[in-house]
């Protein structure tokens, strides 16, 4: 589903001295308060996946992610430092650093490392809560890479030797569209409303200005429900690919997505599953469009008879 970041602050580091201070009365404790889920997840093995990743994609009001990865080496090496190095992009740049938990120390080249307890080096886990650049419409995407290594041999600031593990990286996107599911574009021959405004994300009645009708059942001429749509206004549409990814839509990706078609003011013989960019009204405002269900012109035509519609959700 990625400088930006003024702060990133620790929410917890499991299987750290924290556990450990807890009685084993207090583990069984079924009371105990639970961790909410991650956001992410990586697990990584020196034996079978020494590397590994996982993309999540946040709302730009988002204000944090909880990130989490979990590392196992061989029995014959011991992890004893965990390094993050920590990217940052918007659309104009990019700052790259290495991530400090707040206390943690320094190697001679100044990267801030945490050093794992020594009952974890075979199999440790590291649970931050990080802040993100919400609300600020630059951000695209933060790359956090976990290294687990071993230490100098005097166990001083010098260099680690060796990468044991690692990287196990996390990447964050920005720009995470909304979704609203059931609207209606009807039969406009029938009782209930043909148009559609997109940027209220509501029905326009026949009397209401053009100005406001961005989607209309394009039915005018013919008889029959034609499964179609055109603008009322200076809306245009560019219909996508079957394989855009529309789970992890984002305000950019739509945007780019737009750009790379050929936008049009009518969409016609639309079927289940097309999906849609609308740049709405001429403004910098796009949404994204995926028809759920059609129904068939099964009963013929004329009074009481023209009530099709199409049903689609909208994500902006």
């Amino acid at each position: 589903m990625k400088k930006i970041y003024s702060t990133i602050a620790i929410l917890a580091i499991s299987s750290l001295a924290l556990l450990s201070s807890c009685s084993n009365d207090k583990k069984k404790d079924s009371s105990s308060v639970k961790p909410a889920s991650p956001d992410a997840v990586v697990s990584v093995n020196e034996s079978t996946n020494k590397t590994g990743a996982d993309t999540i994609y946040v709302e730009r009001a988002k204000l944090t992610a909880t990130i989490q990865v979990n590392a196992v080496s061989t029995i014959t090496t011991d992890m004893q430092r965990i390094y993050i190095a920590k990217k940052t992009s918007t659309t104009n740049s990019t700052v790259s650093s290495y991530y400090d938990g707040g206390g943690w120390k320094k190697d001679i080249y100044n990267r801030f490392y945490y050093e794992i307890p020594a009952d974890e080096r075979n199999n440790t886990s590291i649970t931050l809560t990080v802040n993100l650049n919400a609300n600020n419409s630059a951000a695209l995407v933060d790359e956090y890479s976990f290294f687990f290594t071993d230490a100098p041999s005097d166990g001083g600031s010098g260099p680690f030797s060796k990468i044991l593990v690692g990287p196990a990286k996390v990447f964050i996107y920005y720009g995470l569209l909304s979704e609203t599911k059931g609207h209606k574009l009807n039969n406009m021959k029938g009782t209930n409303s043909g148009a559609f405004n997109l940027y209220d994300l509501k029905n326009e009645a026949a009397s209401a200005s053009l100005g406001n009708k961005d989607m209309i059942d394009a039915d005018s001429s013919t008889a029959a429900w034609d499964k179609s749509f055109a603008a009322g206004n200076a809306t245009k549409f560019v219909k996508l690919s079957n394989n855009f990814d529309y789970t992890n839509a984002t305000d950019l990706s739509i945007v780019t997505a737009y750009a790379a078609g050929t936008p049009k003011d009518a969409q016609l013989n639309i079927a289940t599953g097309n999906m849609f960019v609308a740049k709405v009204r001429g403004l910098n405002f796009y949404t994204l469009i995926k028809v759920t269900s059609i129904s068939e012109e099964n009963n013929g035509t004329g009074i009481g008879k023209n009530n099709e519609f199409m049903q689609f959700s909208v994500k902006k």
